[in-house]
């Protein structure tokens, strides 16, 4: 089997410079609650400062 990113493990591809979709932001908040038959979810992104 191989990695179309990263090849196969016996003949590796050299790395591919990319830049993740967070890195534009310097925080990011994450929350999860239960509540009575379900569940909810908060995330929060903050932006870096330009």
């Amino acid at each position: 089997m191989e990695s179309p990113v990263f090849g196969h493990p016996g003949e590796p591809k050299p790395p591919v410079k990319f830049e993740a979709p967070l890195f534009p932001f310097a925080k990011a908040n994450f929350g999860l609650t239960f509540e009575l038959g379900g569940l909810r979810s908060r995330l929060e992104l903050l932006r870096e400062a330009k």
